[in-house]
């Protein structure tokens, strides 16, 4: 299962990849290639996990919290007097929130 990468997971995702980080520095995964061991010892390599997501972390950091354009759509559409609001379906999600303890 893929999960959709958002600053709202970042640190849960960011915490499992210190871990793994942390687990694998210790020598406590088992060596997935055969090629870890260098003339001088041991030595740790990140799995493409762990790199994968600082990636994704920096990526996330550069985002803007809020999508810009759509705001200004929505405050042209107010302005024009365009928008229009589903009532119905605003009070079921305030309602839905409730109920999940958002609130």
């Amino acid at each position: 299962m893929i999960t959709p990468i958002n600053k709202g997971n970042l640190s849960a995702l960011n915490n499992n990849a210190e871990k793994t980080q942390k687990l694998e520095s210790q020598g406590q995964l088992q060596k997935q290639n055969s090629g870890l061991q260098s003339q001088r010892g041991d030595r740790v390599e990140l799995s493409s996990q762990v790199k994968l997501f600082k990636s994704l972390e920096q990526e996330v950091k550069k985002m803007p919290e809020f999508d810009q354009s759509k705001v200004d759509r929505i405050k042209q559409a107010i302005s024009d007097g365009e928008y229009s609001i589903n009532h119905e379906r605003l009070a079921n999600a305030i309602l839905a929130a409730d109920n999940e303890g958002k609130w």
